[in-house]
């Protein structure tokens, strides 16, 4: 499954991104674009990549599953050509979806 692939890259992206922190910790070199957080007795070094990674593979557990047998009865309801399509329920949806991106900007 698609979200299974993007989990299973984004934990070998944050594996290679620990990989070379630690290679770059023993050669003494500091890595450039990194951010230091640290507590007393311990020191996290987090890439701007490796941060979005993480927030990324977050949004993809919380992601719902894919109702397979939801979307086979789509597929057939398409080809045949008995799917009807509510573009007012559509249009409604879209309006709300921006006038709350437009409420409650990021």
């Amino acid at each position: 499954m698609k979200i299974d692939e993007i989990t299973q890259s984004v934990n070998q992206i944050g594996n290679l991104e620990a990989s070379l922190n630690k290679k770059t910790e023993q050669e003494g070199k500091t890595p450039q674009g990194k951010e230091q957080v640290s507590q007393p007795g311990e020191k996290i070094d987090l890439s701007n990549a490796s941060v979005e990674f993480s927030r990324t593979a977050e949004m993809v557990d919380k992601a719902p599953e894919i109702r397979a047998e939801k979307v086979a009865e789509l597929r057939e309801l398409v080809k045949s050509g008995k799917y009807n399509v509510e573009s007012v329920k559509i249009a409604d949806k879209i309006l709300e979806d921006n006038l709350a991106d437009i409420a409650n900007p990021k």
